[in-house]
């Protein structure tokens, strides 16, 4: 069975911190730890046991609230193996001080941070605990949250990958001041969570939505400069990732305008399927409008979204 496994992480600063620098550049390391019950199911042999390193997420720049887009998907091994997980948060922004960091962050900055400096780990989190729950906040060592969804993969779905390229057309300008130029958008793809009512949570920054449904990151695009009418890269994005298979899944596609502090203003959202968007591929060029999705915010125009490629390739079985 295979788990897929969504962070983000909310950070409190020190004075200290916010006067030299006001904001982290944070990326996680996720570490695997698979410990076999010991006969009787008494204690955990750690001799039988294994650590191995699962994966790094991107860096995000100037934020106290990242949300990262890389998922990390870790196989369980069924009864009688227990998963855990150790997260370290490191800040790209700045090295470690070695006259002031004890041995421990030291030797994590080390082994695992590239030198940079730690901002807080976590250690044996129950992946097999996560699960019953949906979505997990914990405080780490520092007192700093970390935010955890995790999801078994469904592998009798539609396996595969979307080819995608999406343009905005007529964009609201949100930029602000008297010389404010163009909005500098970007756009974020969410995949939505149902989980029960005595299990749900609100999701930081994440709001408007059903006590039971929870959304996780799972594609950010790159920003385009001093433009309303943007045609972004396209991309591709695995099914499993984007949907868990389940082409009629709920996604959100949220459009910000950049700001080098990190501070990106909403321009406005659209909620869909992915295979709404095979049905949305504009058909007479990138300015038709008749296939576009509206975008609104706070029940507001905001301008559209248009489909230039929306392909379905399903995953070879061999």
């Amino acid at each position: 069975m295979k788990v897929s496994i969504s962070l983000s992480a909310r950070f409190q600063p020190t004075r200290k911190k916010i006067f030299f620098n006001k904001k982290y550049h944070p990326f996680a390391v996720v570490i695997c730890r698979r410990d076999t019950l010991a006969s009787g199911g008494y204690g955990l042999r750690n001799n039988d046991g294994e650590i191995f390193l699962q994966g790094y997420t991107e860096t995000i720049e100037s934020t106290l609230h990242p949300y990262w887009v890389k998922q990390f998907q870790v196989k369980l091994k069924g009864p009688g193996t227990e998963t855990k997980l150790d997260v370290h948060i490191f800040n790209k922004a700045r090295k470690y001080d070695v006259k002031n960091s004890d041995a421990t962050h030291a030797a994590l900055s080390e082994d695992y941070g590239y030198g940079y400096e730690l901002i807080d780990s976590l250690e044996g989190i129950s992946i097999e605990e996560m699960l019953e729950l949906g979505q997990s906040s914990y405080r780490m060592n520092d007192k700093n949250l970390l935010h955890l969804i995790t999801e078994t993969q469904n592998l009798d779905r539609e396996r595969g990958y979307m080819k995608l390229q999406i343009r905005g057309l007529g964009l609201k300008n949100v930029e602000r001041g008297l010389l404010q130029g163009l909005s500098d958008p970007f756009f974020e793809i969410w995949k939505s969570h149902k989980i029960g009512a005595n299990q749900s949570a609100a999701t930081p920054g994440v709001s408007g939505d059903a006590q039971t449904l929870i959304w996780s990151l799972c594609y950010r695009s790159n920003h385009i400069p001093n433009h309303v009418n943007p045609t972004w890269e396209p991309f591709e994005i695995d099914t499993a990732i984007l949907c868990n298979g389940d082409m009629y899944r709920d996604i959100k596609i949220v459009v910000y305008d950049w700001e080098q502090s990190g501070n990106h203003r909403v321009i406005g959202n659209i909620r869909t399927r992915a295979r709404e968007l095979e049905s949305r591929v504009c058909v007479h060029g990138n300015g038709d409008v008749s296939r576009a999705l509206p975008m609104l915010s706070k029940g507001k125009s905001q301008g559209s979204l248009i489909v230039l490629k929306a392909d379905f390739i399903p995953r070879k079985a061999f």
